[in-house]
């Protein structure tokens, strides 16, 4: 009687016990893979890839200090560059797949940039001279020379002329200031388009310029009514020189705009390359 009583107890406990086991088994796997869980996982891939590249491309500029703009003929240095990075958006990438020409003369194409504060350099030496406009003299540690790295045919260059700037055109000053004060940069950048000039320096050029101190071109302030440079124009008129063009080179010669000033004021035929 007492074994009898002892296995219908054993039965009844499994009876009860197992069935629990695996209904808790089964509740516990599908946890894994709950619809809310699934829906964040496809996100997860391009935020990983994504980190890398800034890593990697933080890793390979130096430690330097940040560019200068020139503003008013005053040399006015940056923050250091830091860890700012370009943020590449669809719209570029497609761009760049389709491989636009973007290096053809007069070309305009477009980066966006992203400073790590507001305050810090957008790493770039302008020269606003002209007031309307920025000709760019060289690209320095930060985020444009991130966006540089990742972006092969729409590197911003030297004599590249930055034309607006977060929508804000026709006023370098105000160029410079959205440059400075803003952390997210939308700019838009022409390419120069180059011609030649050749005049004999008999008289006068009839032409007034002007310079940034650490600039690498001269600025065409003013075209007289008479002078040897009127004369061409009369006689080219579809390549006349202009108010803003910037001469870079005189009879072969580039360098700092007083090189290129002395050249200018020699005597004897002139052959000049101006971009506009």
């Amino acid at each position: 009687g007492s074994r009898v009583l002892v296995l219908s107890w054993l039965l009844i406990c499994s009876h009860v016990v197992m069935p629990w086991c695996c209904s808790y088994r089964r509740d516990q796997d599908p946890v894994d893979f709950v619809p809310d869980e699934v829906a964040i996982h496809p996100a997860l891939p391009e935020e990983e890839e994504r980190i890398p590249t800034e890593a990697m491309l933080s890793e390979d500029l130096p430690d330097a200090p940040g560019g200068w703009i020139e503003v008013g003929g005053q040399k006015r240095a940056n923050e250091p560059a830091g860890e700012e990075m370009a943020i590449p958006e669809l719209r570029d990438v497609l761009g760049d797949a389709l491989g636009e020409d973007f290096d053809a003369p007069g070309a305009e194409f477009r980066i966006t940039v992203r400073k790590v504060s507001a305050e810090s350099s957008v790493g770039v030496s302008l020269d606003p001279k002209d007031s309307c406009t920025a000709i760019v003299i060289s690209v320095c540690p930060g985020p444009i020379q991130a966006w540089n790295l990742a972006h092969k045919n729409r590197q911003v260059r030297p004599n590249d002329r930055m034309i607006s700037v977060n929508g804000v055109q026709g006023d370098a000053q105000l160029l410079l200031e959205r440059l400075q004060q803003d952390r997210q940069l939308d700019i838009m950048l022409r390419r120069p388009r180059e011609f030649r000039v050749l005049v004999a320096a008999n008289r006068s050029l009839g032409m007034t310029v002007s310079y940034a101190p650490r600039g690498t071109s001269l600025l065409v302030d003013c075209v007289k009514q008479h002078g040897l440079v009127r004369v061409w124009n009369d006689a080219n008129p579809h390549h006349e020189v202009q108010v803003h063009d910037r001469i870079v080179e005189v009879n072969g010669r580039r360098g700092p705009p007083d090189l290129l000033l002395r050249a200018l004021n020699s005597a004897g035929a002139l052959e000049l390359v101006l971009f506009r």
